[in-house]
């Protein structure tokens, strides 16, 4: 028994260390405005955007009652600048990422769309619920806040320390408004079409829909109530390792044109009839 929990302490800090080597507070990354955006023949907007992240279990584990770790998910926002709002399609496509054979395309995606945005570097640890594994609820409205004082991240290439916000104390909610995919899913591909959004900021968050992808520590510990007696320590950190491993996406978001409603078709039609209606009984009068 010595032996197990040893063994079992040796890979909770493993994980604990991969994790905090993973972690990032909250960054922003615009949609829109790419170098690959598109003016269609119907005047909509098309932005593309390539990117990779970890966790194959990501929104999976924020879609359930635990919530989920926001570092497994990058963080991007898009506005809606007509005043009258717009019809939006948005698509989520596992995708390689560029010529990086490193990245994986097996990605099984969902996400999810809220209204406005969170502060600048907030992250779990600064609104901690009891019970909760992290703050992104993938099904509900989330409050997140940033810790006190300056927040500093590293650049994952150089190293160097990076200032990532001054704003301390900082706390926020943002309003649910839809998903796309369920827990589960294997479609690598899920988007929503001709979707209603009033003017104004939203944030999109994404991740894969495998909730046993999750390495889940406790699993390898006979006192927890997640213990599985079935699962190895090589078979758990080789779900670890493929948690750690990155998998490309596209992100394709079009902004249609607000059309004109029905009604005031109706209306222009009928008050271009009356007018017709009128000339001609001038015509006759003359």
């Amino acid at each position: 028994m010595t032996k197990k929990l040893l063994a079992i302490t040796t890979l909770s800090l493993t994980a604990l260390l991969t994790m905090q080597q993973a972690s990032a507070h909250i960054a922003y990354r615009p949609i829109q405005g790419s170098e690959s955006q598109v003016v269609n023949a119907d005047g909509s907007i098309t932005d593309n955007t390539l990117d990779a992240s970890k966790g194959t279990f990501a929104w999976a584990l924020a879609a359930q009652s635990e919530w989920g770790d926001s570092h497994y998910t990058h963080w991007y926002k898009f506005d809606i600048t007509n005043p009258e709002g717009a019809y939006i399609d948005l698509s989520v496509t596992a995708s390689l990422f560029e010529e990086d054979s490193t990245v994986l395309d097996d990605l099984k995606p969902a996400f999810t769309i809220y209204q406005g945005l969170l502060p600048g570097a907030a992250h779990d640890a600064a609104t901690p619920q009891a019970g909760k594994i992290g703050m992104w609820n993938a099904l509900g409205d989330m409050t997140m806040g940033n810790g006190p004082g300056p927040v500093y991240d590293y650049d994952p290439i150089t190293g160097e320390q990076i200032l990532i916000s001054n704003d301390p104390g900082t706390v926020a909610t943002i309003n649910y408004v839809t998903h796309a995919g369920f827990v589960g899913s294997t479609a690598s591909r899920v988007s929503i079409e001709n979707y209603f959004l009033q003017a104004g900021i939203y944030s999109l968050t994404l991740g894969g829909t495998c909730f046993e992808c999750y390495p889940r520590i406790e699993k390898l510990d006979p006192e927890s109530p997640f213990y599985d007696p079935n699962l190895t320590e090589e078979e758990y950190l080789a779900i670890e390792n493929d948690a750690e491993t990155l998998r490309g996406y596209n992100i394709a978001l079009t902004v249609h044109p607000v059309p004109v409603p029905a009604a005031a078709w109706l209306m222009s039609s009928g008050l271009l009839g009356l007018f017709g209606l009128r000339n001609r009984k001038k015509l006759h009068a003359c």
